[in-house]
């Protein structure tokens, strides 16, 4: 499920913030929306993905906050 790379910019880039309850993940890379949603290439998602493959470890990290 991982989306090939080249030159590893987009993954390493990939930062998050917590602010309170909410939390927010993702990049500044500016072609990272067309690598997840498939803009003039096929889709190469890597963030739903992930998000999906650890939604019981994020619902459970949120859980201890609250």
């Amino acid at each position: 499920m991982s989306c090939r790379h080249l030159t590893g910019r987009l993954r390493s880039s990939i930062s998050h913030e917590i602010e309170g309850t909410k939390g927010y993940v993702g990049t500044n890379v500016e072609y990272a929306r067309a690598v997840e949603l498939g803009i003039e290439q096929p889709p190469q998602p890597y963030l739903r993905p992930a998000l999906h493959q650890n939604e019981k470890k994020i619902l459970a990290l949120f859980k201890k906050i609250i």
